[in-house]
């Protein structure tokens, strides 16, 4: 469950849902105060954490009604799919706000 995965006092900015590129799941794409959090229930509860100074970009392409987003934090990848556009400018916004300084997108 979503709550079990945020941490003492982390405050949910944004919710939205998309599917990782190569799955056929839905995935919560959760943006914190602390972190963004990519949670499948299907996975069994499984999530994938980006917190902020570990992000070194956040990529997006918008049509003319779905998106998607990249984020990058090292090896880790995670491109998702499938995004309602009005929602995947909005939780680019809000992850480029919390971005430390040099960090950004391509």
């Amino acid at each position: 469950m979503i709550q079990d995965i945020l941490r003492p006092g982390e405050e949910v900015l944004y919710l939205t849902t998309g599917m990782h590129e190569d799955e056929s799941d839905r995935k919560v794409i959760m943006v914190t105060d602390q972190r963004v959090v990519i949670y499948s229930k299907t996975d069994g509860g499984t999530h994938q954490e980006f917190p902020y100074d570990k992000i070194a970009s956040v990529q997006h392409k918008a049509g003319i009604s779905l998106g998607e987003i990249t984020i990058s934090a090292g090896p880790a990848t995670r491109r998702l799919i499938n995004i309602p556009k009005a929602e995947v400018l909005e939780v680019v916004k809000l992850i480029k706000e919390r971005l430390p300084i040099g960090a950004g997108s391509v």
